[in-house]
């Protein structure tokens, strides 16, 4: 079980660095929306790596690693690129997620429910990163497309923000 946590830690860390470099970038190519999507999810995974950190040794007395490798294969030169990037790399993460989820399965004998919204989250996102690369490549990757698509999103995700900063300011 306790190679299992470490992998699904490791996942994770690897998902958040890539995350981050995917947040960079995108705002140095102009596109906020994804920027603030990237950091969104960012701080949503950073909480499931904090509670699998906290059941790893409440639970079970496994003390998480410190250092994990960082994801460098990921450095795209463009949107375009990380597009097809994105989509192979989430979807890679989510099937070994899954098959985490499926040894935890097999060693606890029932679903992790923290795993089981990790997964989601991740499987919404590789969903979310499918429809954009459709709609860029179908759009030729017209730069005026895709900031526009890219402005609304930008709005969207502002206000998912203020939803979510609203409230924790009254969590109790």
């Amino acid at each position: 079980m306790e190679g299992t946590y470490k992998t699904i830690l490791s996942l994770l860390c690897v998902l958040l660095q890539a995350l981050d470099n995917a947040m960079i970038l995108c705002q140095s190519w102009g596109f906020n929306g994804f920027k603030r999507k990237y950091r969104f999810y960012g701080m949503c995974f950073a909480y499931w790596k904090k509670r699998l950190q906290c059941e790893m040794w409440d639970d079970h007395g496994i003390v998480a690693p410190l250092e994990h490798e960082a994801h460098k294969a990921y450095m795209p030169v463009d949107i375009k690129d990380h597009s097809e990037k994105w989509v192979l790399f989430i979807k890679d993460i989510v099937t070994r997620l899954r098959e985490c989820n499926i040894q935890l399965l097999n060693q606890k004998g029932k679903q992790s429910k923290w795993l089981e919204c990790i997964i989601c989250l991740a499987y919404c996102e590789q969903e979310k990163a499918v429809r954009w690369l459709a709609r860029g490549k179908k759009m030729e990757w017209m730069e005026h497309d895709l900031h526009r698509q890219d402005d609304v999103l930008h709005e969207k995700m502002k206000c998912v923000e203020k939803k979510v900063q609203k409230a924790m300011r009254y969590k109790k």
